[in-house]
Formats: C-alpha cells, structure tokens, sequence
C-alpha cells in the first residue's frame, strides 16, 4: 500500500469521525422535534379536547399547541445545518475546534513524514527537477484541506434535502453566523465554506513548518497542535485584549483575533472582521513554508540524518 493511498485511508477516516458528530447532532435535533410534538399532543389530551379552554387559563398552552410557531412546524435550513454543527447535546463539530488541527494534520504530516523521513525525494531527484517533487510533494500534503469543506458540504446538502424553510426570523442574529450571512443562501454557503478552508490551510502550513526539521510523526503532530495553541493564546491576549483592548480601545478585539473558530463568524463582529486575522495568518504561514522548503540542499541533508525504514 503507498504512502498516498494510506494518506486518502486516514482522510477517509477523520472524515468519518467528524461526519458521525454531526449525524448524532442531528438525532438530537428530531428527538428535540419529536420530544415538542409529543408535549402538544399531551396538551391537547388533557387540557384542550373540546373548546371550553377559552377564557380559562389554560387558553394559552392550547393555542401554542394547536398553532405552534413555524420554527416548531418546519424544518428550518439554518436550525438543521446549526444542528449538524454546533446542535449534539454531548458532543458536536464545534467542541472539535481545539482538536481539528489533528484531524487535518494526522493525514498530512502522515505523508510529510514518510516522504522526509524515508528519503524519497532523493530517488524522485533523480528522475526529475527538485521544482517538481516539491508539486508532487505540496499537492498530496495539502490533500487534507478538503475535509472541513467537506463536512460543511455534507451539513449543506443534508439542511437542503431536509428542509422547508430558509425563513431568517426565528434565526438568533448572535448566534454562529450573522443575520446578514443567512439573508441569501448563495452568500452563506460561501462563507461557510472561506471559513473552513482558511483555518484548514494553516493547519497545515504549521504542520509543515513543524515538520521541516522533524519527521516523527507524533512528535510533529504533537508539536504543531501545541505551536498553533500557543499562536492562538498570543494573538488573543497579547495582540487582542493586551494591544487592541487596553491600549488602542477596540471592544472585544481578541475574538477577531481568535484563529480557531473554524465553524463561526459570527460572534467576532462580523464576516470579514472575524477572518482578517486568520487570513493573514494563512499567508504568513505560506511565506514560512516556502522559506523553509525552497533550499535544496539542506532539505536533503535533514532527509539523509534520518534511516531508512523497511516497509
């Protein structure tokens, strides 16, 4: 089995852990659905069988359950995608936040590692430019950015086939995602999808980075989540609330700062607000990438420190 089919394996495979989630987020929506109908119906056993109800105190319940609000009746597309993500009563997507790194990491750094650590690029040198196994070398490490976007895809399509109601009204506008996002769908789906790439991206420039020098592959792992960690807690508090807040007086300047929150723009101020920091991060992240790879000759003196090991 190869290096890259393994890797796909291990895409396949936190793909599948990060779906499952989701999926239990979404039982939790029906049995909330479920556990509502059952109430109404209790009320109307009990308390509202005939109209003698009105005028007493039980007037009200058995209006709400004879003509319960839309967001009771319908399946609405936001309440179902916000379920995917952010709805599990235990656990959900969102609570990953801390650990995704890993679940895009673990596959990359698979490769990364096996090619630095076994010397392949020596043998690829031979047949062509150090430009090119360096192509061949970003394209499959990078492979793993997919699998965020591809859990908002799989949330998208299961709020789309579900629902039947886009209706924003009953949408809390300081929840995940503002009220000007959910006003068009095309919009939304869009910034979704910026919004789980661009983390994505870094998450992999830093396990790049950390593993340059080091090509164990726990110990690389274990090394970028720690690095990102520590940039996040930095930029939060020094760069936010220390530099922003205290000194410049911009309110609640650390969530802009927060390069974490891989399943909101909402909270942060806004779409563009909450992305500008990580957006720069990302680039910032490149740039140290291709420093760190564009030589040669020490790329190959690190790959040859290391044994061979038989597969």
């Amino acid at each position: 089995m190869t290096k890259s089919t393994k890797q796909n394996i291990f895409i396949i495979i936190s793909y599948l852990i990060i779906l499952s989630v989701g999926i239990y987020g979404l039982f939790d929506y029906y049995n909330n659905r479920n556990f509502a109908e059952s109430l109404r119906e209790k009320i109307k056993q009990e308390y509202c069988l005939d109209n003698s109800y009105v005028g007493t105190e039980y007037e009200t319940i058995c209006n709400y359950a004879y003509n319960p609000p839309e967001e009771e009746t319908k399946h609405n597309f936001f309440n179902v995608f916000y379920s995917f993500i952010d709805g599990g009563k235990y656990i959900c997507i969102a609570d990953l936040t801390f650990i995704m790194i890993l679940f895009i990491n673990i596959p990359s750094l698979y490769y990364v590692c096996s090619y630095l650590k076994n010397k392949t690029i020596l043998n690829e040198l031979t047949r062509r430019s150090y430009k090119e196994c360096m192509i061949d070398f970003f394209k499959k490490a990078y492979k793993p950015i997919i699998i965020y976007p591809l859990i908002c895809i799989t949330g998208i399509l299961i709020g789309m086939i579900i629902a039947n109601s886009y209706n924003t009204v009953y949408i809390d506008e300081m929840g995940l995602w503002p009220y000007y996002l959910m006003k068009n769908i095309r919009v939304f789906i869009l910034a979704i999808l910026i919004n789980a790439i661009i983390p994505s991206i870094t998450f992999v420039n830093v396990g790049l980075c950390c593993a340059r020098k080091n090509h164990n592959l726990f110990a690389a792992n274990i090394l970028s989540f720690l690095f990102y960690i520590a940039l996040d807690v930095f930029l939060e508090l020094v760069c936010g609330n220390l530099i922003a807040e205290k000194i410049f007086h911009v309110e609640d300047a650390f969530l802009a700062f927060n390069i974490f929150k891989i399943v909101n723009n909402g909270y942060a101020g806004g779409f563009v607000r909450s992305l500008t920091v990580p957006f720069i991060v990302m680039i910032l992240s490149f740039v140290m990438v291709l420093l760190l790879y564009k030589n040669k000759e020490k790329l190959i003196i690190d790959c040859e420190k290391n044994e061979v090991e038989e597969n």
